[in-house]
């Protein structure tokens, strides 16, 4: 979801943990726009399609760290899937293809893990030099 109009915030939010990832947290994108994101549910069939339904359960969220959303306005944005392999862990798959194409998976590296992990970026530069 999306905050409509300015932003309250100059610094990223990321409330306490759930049991199924980090919850709702708040982040500024670079135009400067708030967003709320993600939540986590689970899907029978894939589906991008982002429901105004689900406003009251981003308010009532974001209002444990944010009492003043309730004078806001929020708006259906992007979405995306993230898997979960079920096991609470992460996976790195190497497959090489053929000759030329190797494919490298990194699944449920649950944030910030794959954006600040020098040892995973590490094995994964490995693994292309493997690869080449």
């Amino acid at each position: 979801m999306k905050l409509e109009g300015d932003s309250p915030f100059s610094r990223l939010i990321y409330p306490i943990p759930q049991k199924d990832g980090l919850g709702i947290h708040s982040t500024i994108c670079l135009s400067g726009e708030t967003h709320f994101g993600p939540d986590t549910e689970q899907l029978k069939s894939i589906n991008f399609d982002v429901s105004r339904n689900l406003e009251n359960k981003f308010e009532k969220s974001i209002s444990k760290y944010w009492s003043k959303i309730k004078d806001r306005n929020l708006v259906p944005d992007y979405s995306g899937i993230r898997t979960k392999i079920g096991a609470n862990d992460f996976c790195i798959q190497n497959n090489k293809i053929n000759q030329n194409i190797s494919l490298i998976n990194l699944f449920e590296i649950e944030s910030p893990g794959l954006t600040s992990s020098f040892a995973i970026g590490e094995f994964v530069k490995n693994l292309v030099i493997e690869n080449k």
